[in-house]
């Protein structure tokens, strides 16, 4: 049994003994991470990434967030190792080359790690949002017919948290 899986069964006060409804609670967790992903428009799920390519802005903006720092990223301008808290800061969300110089054509490649492990999930908004949603459904689901549509929406309580980690393009 997952760790998230544990930790939601405690979330609605369910016996961990009781494996009765793992199987459901597994395919909601799926469901209720696919659909925080899509609303989000990234994933949160661990992710080890290798050489992804960015422009040589001052800010370098990654796809899988949020950064972890251990261990840290690696980060090369035009082939050119840059070191950690020196040459570059990582911050929760982006990496700050301070001194990049753009004069001539740069390439920055960014090999790093993202997303929450599975084990830290319970102190991150990220569990929250999942076991929010999935408490939710499954209220919905005892309130309706046996075999009846289940309505994935998102609750307004999930919206509101979710607001603060959108990533909205400009």
């Amino acid at each position: 049994m997952s760790i998230l899986i544990q930790e939601f069964k405690a979330f609605i006060q369910t016996p961990s003994d009781d494996v009765e409804k793992d199987a459901e609670y597994g395919l909601l967790l799926d469901r209720a991470k696919a659909i925080l992903t899509n609303k989000l428009g990234y994933s949160w799920e661990k992710t080890a990434v290798v050489n992804e390519k960015h422009d040589p802005e001052r800010m370098v903006y990654l796809n899988v967030l949020p950064i972890l720092t251990t261990p840290a990223p690696v980060v090369l301008v035009d082939s050119e190792t840059l070191t950690a808290n020196t040459d570059y800061y990582v911050y929760r969300n982006y990496i700050l080359i301070p001194d990049i110089v753009t004069d001539t054509p740069l390439t920055v490649d960014v090999s790093y790690t993202g997303g929450y492990l599975e084990t830290d999930a319970g102190y991150h908004p990220y569990s929250q949002m999942l076991f929010e949603l999935m408490k939710y459904w499954i209220q919905l689901q005892d309130t309706t017919q046996p075999g009846a549509f289940i309505d994935y929406r998102i609750p307004r309580e999930v919206d509101e948290l979710l607001i603060n980690y959108k990533v909205f393009n400009l």
